[in-house]
């Protein structure tokens, strides 16, 4: 039987899929004055994974692959988990983008992450544009939308060939620049999904019962941890 570091995201995940199918995997409370889901959400991980799968064949099809990177600046859309799962089983890097950002600080993580691609909502529309234009880069940005399964074309073939392994990028984070610029930090599938297996072995005061608990996740859009291969549900707030 093959270990948690011998396993790649997408892996876990279709595992988790298999076991804990009709399980809720992502949660939303309702919030009128949110600008997404104001109703609320909720995901099953069956459901989900159709969801990831339709990303994957539109990423796919626009030409988007291993060695990509793709920034998002989604806030705390439960989408952003789905596109995540979508892209890193394509070798994809995910790039997430901090919403109080300004123009200057966007263009500045475009130019060093080298995003392919840029994903954002409707009322992040302006800043992304104004970032990009002041990048001085082409490129492409597409607007979210719940029901969306194509994307533009990518500018370049996939930078890299070969089978998506425990130690391909998984995302690219960028610290909060305190202390200078902020700096790009490379995640690794085996990591992200290390961290994830910590937190639901960490065991004392929180010890998990696995396939039944909701895990709270108060933090900002641009940072996740993978904690679906325990089936647990992710409960995601502002």
């Amino acid at each position: 039987m093959l270990s948690i570091e011998d396993l790649t995201i997408s892996q876990v995940f279709a595992a988790a899929v298999a076991r804990y199918g009709d399980n809720a995997f992502l949660c939303l409370p309702s919030d009128a004055g949110r600008a997404y889901h104001p109703g609320g959400y909720s995901v099953t991980y069956r459901e989900a994974a159709t969801k990831v799968a339709a990303y994957q064949d539109g990423l796919r099809a626009a030409g988007y692959g291993h060695g990509h990177r793709i920034a998002c600046l989604l806030a705390n859309r439960p989408e952003i988990m789905l596109f995540k799962l979508a892209a890193n089983a394509l070798g994809i890097s995910w790039v997430p983008v901090n919403p109080d950002y300004r123009p200057a600080e966007l263009a500045y993580l475009l130019q060093d992450s080298a995003t392919d691609l840029m994903l954002t909502g409707h009322e992040f529309s302006d800043l992304a544009a104004a970032g990009i234009a002041e990048s001085n880069r082409a490129i492409p940005l597409i607007v979210f939308d719940e029901t969306i399964v194509a994307f533009p074309p990518a500018s370049r073939p996939a930078p890299l060939t070969g089978a998506i392994t425990p130690d391909t990028e998984a995302s690219l984070l960028h610290t909060s620049g305190t202390t200078g610029r902020p700096k790009g930090c490379i995640l690794s599938n085996a990591y992200e999904l290390e961290v994830g297996h910590w937190y639901a072995e960490i065991g004392g005061r929180m010890t998990l019962e696995e396939g039944g608990e909701r895990v709270y996740n108060p933090l900002p859009g641009e940072f996740r941890s993978e904690v679906q291969h325990r089936g647990q549900i992710w409960y995601l707030s502002d």
